[in-house]
């Protein structure tokens, strides 16, 4: 792009800042030059941009200078999306930036697998789109979701090790490659880095284990393997 006309999108972005007056926005919204022509979507993980495409409900014929009103919200009314945002990028394109619903777990549903949100509710999108590394849950489960979360933000290492889990009454089980960790369904950081800083001592003295019980406070319980 010349430098002139690099100046005088600038000089645009200014006014637009400061606000427009009607009859100048209505006389940017005429010009061919503004003539939206891209919308760029940001942020899916699995999600699919045609959809969010979809969901602006853009007019034949808009223009950048359009007025945005609404649009990040009907993106964000889509079920998986967190919120969403629309901004401008002139001459011609318009950006989406959106974000997803976490997904914290895997769980069997209609003889496939679905990604399961924190709040336990199943999400839309297909566990197969993108590379879906997390736990698998062997129901859909709310107390478990919210554990898992707090896992993958307190204890993202361990949450990384986790192939399968499920809810015991108030505990959660945890299984890796054949071992077992058993948490309170309620617990957090403190219990998290009392069971990984328990397997890395193990670890180093090469003692083999087949469960870590952190359930009591303060505490691991560790059941060796043989035993």
């Amino acid at each position: 792009m010349r430098p002139a006309v690099r100046a005088a999108l600038a000089v645009l972005g200014i006014g637009v800042a400061a606000g427009l007056g009607y009859g100048a926005w209505q006389g940017l919204r005429s010009l061919a030059f503004f003539k939206l022509r891209r919308v760029e979507v940001l942020g899916l993980e699995h999600g699919d941009a045609r959809a969010v495409v979809a969901a602006l409900r853009l007019p034949v014929g808009a223009s950048t200078f359009d007025r945005l009103g609404d649009l990040g919200a009907r993106v964000a009314a889509l079920d998986g999306v967190a919120e969403a945002t629309v901004e401008r990028r002139l001459p011609g394109t318009l950006v989406v930036r959106v974000r997803e619903r976490e997904a914290v777990a895997l769980v069997p549903a209609a003889r496939r697998l679905a990604l399961l949100a924190a709040d336990g509710t199943l999400l839309p999108f297909p566990a197969s789109r993108g590379a879906v590394d997390l736990p698998v849950l062997e129901t859909p489960d709310s107390l478990a979701a919210r554990f898992l979360a707090r896992l993958g933000d307190e204890a993202p290492a361990l949450f990384a090790r986790v192939e399968r889990g499920r809810r015991e009454g108030e505990d959660m089980v945890l299984e890796e490659q054949g071992r077992r960790w058993r948490f309170r369904a309620a617990a957090g950081g403190e219990a998290f880095r009392d069971g990984a800083a328990v397997a890395a001592d193990l670890a180093r003295r090469g003692i083999a284990w087949r469960e870590l019980d952190a359930r009591l406070e303060g505490q691991v319980v560790v059941r060796r393997a043989g035993a």
